[in-house]
């Protein structure tokens, strides 16, 4: 599809041979394309498009697409990304080395968030108004179902809204907005809720431990930049997280907890899993800095908390865990757990600069906002909150 970018001005991405059927009508100006059904690879889709052409004024486009599948390893980015190695592989010779070498760049780079600049002008080479459904998402790494969306372009300024990710029973809601600025940035704002999203899901896709549950919680991030990283490292605004009930690998719990030999027993009985009570995340975000408010998890074997930060500019983390153990345990080393490093190569151990003794897991619960959170009747987390500050 990316030939047809010099054609129609538009920025399509890198893909695999596609078909596309439909019947193409045109009266005053306007386009109209009907019983359009297009192919790419075992993606498909079915749309009506409309696109009203004036003289010295950009077209003016209006869809509704449906989807009953879509394969994420044969798509790129809509505003000119590139696809996954299975799409490659379908592609021309030419068109297989230009795709080839993002992705060795890539792999080359010390970083993790995209810093490729985002393709502001192309934004603004129509207004759109798009309403998509996909009702059936399979491939990639992200745990996603399904997908329903509307999107406006308009003088080069795009707003999502009315988002619905679909991830197991729950999905991700909100609204995006991206407005270009005048030096090339994009001043970005997003406002997302989480309900009952599968914590099952999240954790195969990023190849962790095991885990069930819903997380629920909420995001909402402002920021501008010419790329992906550069909005996220001056980016202000806060995020929340919670779960009751669910399940997580004891193995996790024991390696936060450094309860080494919790964690041995846990990893020869093939990680078994502890049920969790109570987790609570309240976290800040200023200029690129998120630094945990709040971080609490209660199983029924132990309470973590965790204090830090994570520099979304550097892609460094600091983050340190203390547990404290309910029960008698093998091998407990009193030091909290301190993560370190940058996002790519991220260690683990013995925290040296932090006394066992000093600090307390009760000292987090002090500004511990229980319902502020929105986690309602939440006995577990409030009974914890409770006895932490008579302790």
């Amino acid at each position: 599809m990316a030939l047809l970018t010099p054609l129609t001005g538009a920025s399509f991405p890198l893909t695999p041979p596609y078909k596309l059927t439909g019947k193409l009508d045109f009266a005053r100006e306007v386009y109209r394309i009907t019983d359009a059904k297009a192919q790419l690879g075992r993606s498909e889709a079915e749309a009506g498009l409309t696109v009203t052409t004036r003289p010295g004024q950009r077209p003016e486009i209006t869809a509704e697409v449906l989807s009953h599948n879509i394969d994420l390893r044969e798509l790129g980015s809509p505003v000119g990304g590139k696809p996954g190695p299975t799409a490659t592989t379908h592609q021309p010779p030419p068109q297989q080395a230009q795709a080839a070498r993002p992705e060795r760049k890539s792999s080359a780079s010390s970083r993790v968030l995209p810093h490729e600049p985002l393709p502001v002008a192309k934004l603004d080479w129509a207004d759109v108004h798009l309403t998509a459904r996909v009702q059936r998402i399979q491939g990639g790494s992200m745990p996603l179902d399904n997908l329903a969306v509307g999107i406006d372009i308009v003088d080069g300024a795009m707003t999502l809204h009315q988002l619905s990710i679909g991830i197991g029973q729950g999905r991700i809601s909100g609204d995006i907005r991206l407005m270009p600025r005048a030096d090339e940035t994009l001043q970005t704002r997003a406002d997302l809720q989480f309900e009952r999203v599968d914590v099952s899901r999240l954790m195969r896709a990023s190849g962790g431990s095991q885990g069930s549950g819903a997380l629920n919680g909420a995001v909402h991030l402002a920021g501008s930049g010419r790329s992906m990283a550069e909005i996220l490292s001056g980016a202000d605004g806060a995020a929340s997280f919670w779960m009751l009930g669910g399940d997580l690998s004891s193995l996790l719990v024991d390696l936060a907890g450094l309860r080494l030999g919790s964690a041995l027993l846990s990893a020869l009985e093939g990680s078994p899993t502890t049920h969790v009570e109570c987790f609570l995340a309240d976290l800040a975000v200023r200029r690129g800095i998120l630094s945990t408010r709040t971080l609490l998890l209660n199983t029924a074997d132990a309470v973590t908390e965790g204090t830090g930060e994570v520099d979304l500019g550097q892609e460094r983390i600091q983050i340190r865990l203390r547990t404290l153990s309910k029960h008698l345990t093998v091998g407990v080393m009193p030091a909290p757990l301190l993560i370190s490093g940058t996002f790519q190569e991220p260690r683990a151990g013995p925290d040296p600069n932090t006394p066992a003794g000093r600090g307390g897991i009760a000292g987090a619960f002090a500004a511990l906002p229980t319902v502020q959170l929105g986690i309602g009747n939440a006995p577990h987390c409030e009974n914890l909150v409770s006895q932490a500050r008579k302790g």
